[in-house]
């Protein structure tokens, strides 16, 4: 999972954009707000980043399905993706980010998968496998983001054994295929650019605050003094 850096700055990012000063943040903060039960920052953040991703999919999913299922007649919502969430959303909360990271991308693959079974079309398959890696992106590392990518692969590469009756050759997996094949190293680039834009912003934190600590030692010293109502630096 990417480090507790980058969770912090998405979560603040979300919260300033889109968040009322007052009220909105408040609840936004409790929602996202980690288990008592983890101690280490890195880890707190960790599941906080996690909390905030699993609420923007849940309401972003509930605002997708409620608009098609009152705009299209056929429209059928799989109501066990929502369950997924919840459930992946309270073990978070419990303080076990991990397994609720785990949990959450299991559910594309698995609905993928029952999705195939139950010979929908193609558009939402697409759409499933392409969600899974977005989501990999954002809660695994590089390593992690290309292992899921590939496991994907392959499950759709064996639709034609495991599903012949809707899937009867090669041939009626290769658009889905085609998409995650392109989808997967782009998702790759992206991380790797956010990882160093991260890495750049870590060491320019860090530039700064061994100055700060430099000038305070110095200040301690009686090398230089700062007169705060006037802003003047007196050596």
């Amino acid at each position: 999972m990417h480090n507790s850096f980058f969770a912090r700055q998405f979560n603040s990012f979300f919260a300033r954009q889109f968040l009322p000063k007052h009220a909105g943040r408040k609840i936004w903060d409790w929602l996202t707000s980690p288990s008592a039960r983890l101690t280490v920052v890195s880890r707190r953040a960790q599941a906080r980043h996690v909390a905030a991703f699993l609420l923007l999919m849940f309401f972003s999913l509930a605002g997708v399905n409620l608009f098609f299922g009152m705009t299209v007649p056929s429209y059928e919502v799989h109501w066990y993706g929502f369950a997924f969430l919840i459930v992946s959303y309270g073990v978070n909360r419990y303080g076990f980010h991990s397994l609720s990271t785990t949990l959450v991308l299991v559910m594309f693959p698995l609905m993928l998968l029952l999705s195939a079974l139950t010979g929908v079309s193609g558009d939402r398959l697409v759409a499933y496998s392409l969600m899974g890696l977005i989501s990999a992106s954002f809660l695994l590392p590089a390593r992690g983001l290309f292992l899921f990518g590939l496991l994907q692969i392959l499950e759709i590469a064996l639709l034609p054994v495991m599903v012949p009756a809707f899937f009867p050759a090669f041939s009626s997996v290769v658009l889905l295929l085609s998409a995650n094949l392109i989808a997967l190293p782009l998702s790759l680039f992206s991380l790797y650019q956010r990882t160093q834009h991260e890495t750049v912003q870590q060491a320019e934190f860090k530039r700064i605050t061994e100055r700060l600590q430099q000038a305070l030692e110095a200040a301690q010293l009686g090398i230089w003094d700062w007169n705060i109502a006037t802003k003047e630096v007196v050596w």
